[in-house]
């Protein structure tokens, strides 16, 4: 099963009642409209050769609207979901986590998650490139997010 942290946030009225596949453009552009100040603080402990890593992830945004809102995860979580202060049961569909509407609200927002997600050389959230080359393992995840243009950011460690 492919395992992917929190990426993207999805949000919007366009949304249908089950959760899309994957992220549509339309919707990474109406998230762009309610969505704002995205921070994630992300911890996890990579072990050499490692097929699988545990997680916490603390997630910050704000929103300008009351709005359905999906978090983009496939993943296993291993602890609560944590939205506001308050324990959400994690309902998983498509690839992604619906958040309580009741739970969120207009500014500010905070969700906290325990996660496992797999370590492999494709298809997964933390990925693992072994340099020929070099002899050197490198383990990368990419965060992309909306601008006026698509921009993504790559995080390269060496372990």
């Amino acid at each position: 099963m492919n395992h992917l942290l929190f990426l993207l946030l999805l949000t919007g009225p366009a949304l249908s009642a089950s959760a899309p596949p994957g992220v549509p453009r339309e919707l990474a552009v109406e998230r762009a409209q309610y969505v704002s100040d995205v921070r994630y603080k992300l911890q996890f402990t990579l072990n050499q050769r490692a097929t699988s890593t545990e997680g916490h992830e603390e997630l910050r945004f704000r929103l300008s609207h009351d709005v359905r809102l999906l978090l983009d995860f496939r993943g296993d979580v291993t602890g609560d979901l944590i939205v506001n202060g308050k324990v959400e049961r994690v309902k998983p569909e498509n690839g992604h986590i619906e958040l309580d509407p009741l739970d969120l609200r207009q500014g500010e927002n905070a969700v906290f998650i325990d996660f496992t997600t797999p370590v492999a050389s494709a298809n997964t959230a933390i990925t693992r490139y072994d340099d020929k080359d070099d002899g050197s393992t490198y383990v990368y995840t990419l965060f992309v997010r909306w601008t006026p243009a698509w921009l993504s950011r790559a995080s390269t460690s060496r372990i």
